[in-house]
Formats: C-alpha cells, sequence, structure tokens
C-alpha cells in the first residue's frame, strides 16, 4: 500500500506542475498577444499622425499653391461641357439619394423632342418634364400686372 501512495503522491505533483506550467505557458502567450496588438495599434497611429502631418503641410502650402496656379499653372475646374454636351445631360447621370423615410420621388428627365439649342444654353438650366416641350415665358400684355 505503502508503494501505491508513493506512486499517486508522484503522479499528482507531476500533474501540478504540468497544469502550473501550462498556466504559465497560457498566460505568456496572452502577454505576447497582447504586445503584437499593441504593436499593430502603434504601427496604426504612425501611419495616421505621417497622412495627418501630409495633409498639414499641403494645407499650410495652399496659398503658395494657389498663387503658382494665378501666376503659372492656370488651371480650373472642368466645365460640364467637356464631358457631355450640356450640364444638364451631366446632371442627368447623377442619381440622387433619397432619404429611406421619404415618400414618392418626382423624377424629371430630357424631353426627346427640345431642341439641342435648348439643351446647350448654359446661362439658364431648364429641367423639363418628360413628354412636354420647354414652354419660354413671354412679356405680361399691356394690360396685365
Amino acid at each position: 500500500m505503502r508503494d501505491y501512495a508513493g506512486s499517486a503522491l508522484m503522479v499528482a505533483i507531476t500533474t501540478l506542475v504540468g497544469i502550473g506550467c501550462y498556466a504559465a505557458s497560457a498566460h505568456g502567450a496572452g502577454q505576447r498577444d497582447d504586445i503584437q496588438s499593441m504593436r499593430r495599434q502603434l504601427v496604426s497611429d504612425v501611419r495616421a499622425i505621417r497622412d495627418l502631418e501630409a495633409e498639414l503641410r499641403t494645407r499650410a502650402r495652399l496659398p503658395q499653391l494657389e498663387r503658382w496656379n494665378e501666376d503659372v499653372l492656370k488651371m480650373s475646374a472642368p466645365a460640364a461641357g467637356q464631358f457631355m454636351r450640356s450640364p444638364v445631360q451631366l446632371a442627368s447621370l447623377m442619381t440622387p439619394k433619397a432619404p429611406a423615410d421619404s415618400g414618392p420621388r418626382v423624377q424629371y428627365a430630357v424631353a426627346t423632342e427640345a431642341p439641342v439649342e435648348a439643351l446647350t444654353d448654359t446661362t439658364t438650366p431648364k429641367l423639363l418634364l418628360a413628354g412636354f416641350t420647354a414652354a419660354t415665358p413671354s412679356a405680361p400684355a399691356a394690360g396685365e400686372p
């Protein structure tokens, strides 16, 4: 019986030492994961800082860039005519985002019967209801206000 007690004691001690080593190893792995997470966060923060510094440098140089553009480069924003025949055609490519809780929408389209001159007039944009022709405003009669 004494031989069994000694063997059981050795098995129990070995089991406890194994559990203790496993717990220490798991704790070390958790610490390594935390360190890796902090390193990833540090790299992300360094990239964000670099991006913000670049934006700050660009914004600080904006007056100089504007002066160069006015004096030398003479660049300007593209006009609608560079993409389509008229601003109305360009605007018709964009679909407005309607709020989710809105009711029915009114949709406008360019009438195909309208002459090309009406579509290329950039002084006053004209929206035509589909199926209707454009009515030009007439001058009031002599007796009308």
